[in-house]
């Protein structure tokens, strides 16, 4: 194989690393990806992680690169952090995403009018079992696409809590947990302080490994 390519939110851009401080930062090269690629020997490393992403939202970023042939079945293999279930997304008619975030109700991070959408929604319409149906019918739609077209796919996830309550449809062994938030308090923090660190991702890399080589 030729080609790791990664989805995931920030915790797969690397955001917070110092080579990854704002938004307009290339993905790092400091995270777990080029980490992992190192240990599978592989040279070419294409990270597609979206800053603040609900699953949602990177399910469908696959599926947009698919659509333009991007995938070849002989050199790539697509590793997946997916993000944490309680995040929501809305994309809109410009071609903009706006995202959906308990964060950002917690450090109120966004403009007043965004803040009061995004609080009717985890006020009046989230909820438990819609996350976990809605995120369980995503990553599983993209795991059969990808094995469909004989893409090698390994899935992993930053969900701790949903993941206990998995759908009986919904084959289990395909997504192993990565709690990247415990990690990120044993191994140390990036310089944002919110983000794992550079060792931290040394260990989530070491994980992945773990679980691919079996």
């Amino acid at each position: 194989m030729k080609r790791l390519i990664v989805f995931g939110c920030s915790n797969t851009y690397g955001t917070g690393l110092s080579d990854c401080r704002d938004r307009n930062s290339p993905a790092s090269i400091l995270g777990w990806p080029n980490e992992l690629a190192t240990m599978m020997g592989i040279s070419t490393v294409i990270n597609l992680g979206i800053g603040g992403a609900s699953n949602k939202h990177i399910s469908n970023s696959l599926l947009d690169k698919a659509g333009a042939d991007f995938f070849n079945p002989d050199t790539d293999v697509v590793v997946f952090l997916w993000s944490f279930f309680c995040r929501h997304c809305v994309f809109q008619d410009d071609g903009s995403v706006e995202r959906y975030l308990p964060s950002d109700l917690k450090f109120n991070r966004v403009e007043p009018n965004r803040y009061k959408k995004i609080k009717k929604w985890y006020s009046n319409y989230n909820t438990s079992v819609d996350q976990q149906l809605s995120n369980y019918t995503r990553i599983s739609h993209t795991q059969h696409y990808l094995n469909s077209k004989g893409i090698t796919n390994y899935n992993f996830t930053c969900e701790t809590y949903e993941y206990t309550n998995i759908p009986t449809w919904f084959d289990s062994n395909t997504l192993k947990i990565v709690d990247v938030v415990t990690l990120g308090s044993q191994y140390g923090k990036a310089d944002d302080n919110e983000h794992p660190g550079v060792i931290a991702n040394m260990h989530t890399a070491k994980i992945m490994y773990k679980h691919i080589t079996k």
